[in-house]
């Protein structure tokens, strides 16, 4: 699948053709080719909050430049990973611009914006933790940084230059593994900005028991006041047992709009992937 790709660098814009990864092959071409999304790609993307700068990928639905339309946004971590297995971290991907393209032309969605951020390997655990274990240099992690600058920085940014429903009806965040940390972190921090979040694997090895104390206190009613919050996790995944914890401990707390999505997957974006129709459809985001 050939798919649109803009390389944004300043002000100025790179059109790629992005084929995808392994050999590519000729099939015949369909009588009517399915609508694709765009994805936008900008370099440099600074964060006050981190003093980082970032790559941030943007998916616009089909249509985007040809319509008038305001989109659902979800933000997403790790967005290396979310769109293509060249740039992924392990050559895997959630394919998320195929599934929602897919969604489109069934006429499941009138579309829907998704915003990832790339994480750095050598940032990542610091960025997407709230502590850190011995091995990672101890101390305090700077998720709740990381957090405040997709509330501050980046949220604001793609609602200015971008046509989006900004409340928080209309805004999830989802992240996976050390991302479902980031992501609970900022639905507990910025309850107002976000009415949905995905805990695809969630993993709390870096301090289990601070971890658990933390959402405890934090995955409340009085916190995520109409929050749904959606789990998922696989018997073979090494987040199993701390997925399943965070889901019983949001019951314990008496969080209503909460699911639980157990399969055969492993902790991998192919596993994450093909639970992520399963996620929106939680979220009442398709028909």
């Amino acid at each position: 699948m050939k798919r649109k790709v803009i390389q944004c660098l300043g002000l100025m814009c790179l059109l790629v053709i992005n084929s995808g990864c392994g050999k590519e092959t000729v099939t015949p071409k369909p009588e009517k080719e399915k609508e694709k999304g765009t994805i936008q790609v900008l370099d440099g993307f600074y964060s006050e909050e981190l003093g980082t700068e970032n790559t941030v990928r943007i998916y616009l639905p089909p249509e985007y430049e040809n319509s008038e339309e305001r989109y659902p946004v979800i933000y997403m971590f790790d967005g290396q990973n979310l769109f293509d297995c060249s740039t992924a971290t392990y050559q895997k991907e959630w394919h998320i611009d195929e599934s929602l393209d897919t969604l489109y032309d069934e006429k499941r969605t009138k579309g829907i914006i998704v915003v990832g951020v790339d994480s750095v390997s050598s940032r990542r655990n610091k960025e997407y933790n709230l502590y850190l274990r011995e091995y990672d240099g101890g101390g305090a992690g700077d998720v709740l940084k990381t957090c405040d600058f997709y509330a501050n920085t980046l949220k604001p940014y793609i609602d200015k230059n971008y046509r989006t429903q900004t409340d928080r009806e209309h805004t999830a965040i989802i992240g996976a593994s050390y991302g479902a940390v980031a992501a609970i972190c900022a639905s507990t921090q910025y309850p107002e900005l976000y009415g949905y979040t995905g805990m695809f694997s969630y993993c709390d090895n870096q301090n289990p028991e601070k971890m658990t104390e933390y959402i405890k206190e934090h995955m409340t009613p009085e916190i995520l006041t109409d929050n749904k919050i959606y789990f998922y996790t696989g018997k073979y995944d090494f987040a199993y047992t701390s997925t399943k914890s965070a889901y019983e401990i949001a019951k314990e707390n008496s969080l209503e709009n909460i699911h639980y999505e157990l399969d055969e997957g492993q902790h991998d974006e192919y596993s994450w992937g093909a639970k992520f129709t399963e996620c929106l459809n939680f979220f009442y985001w398709i028909e």
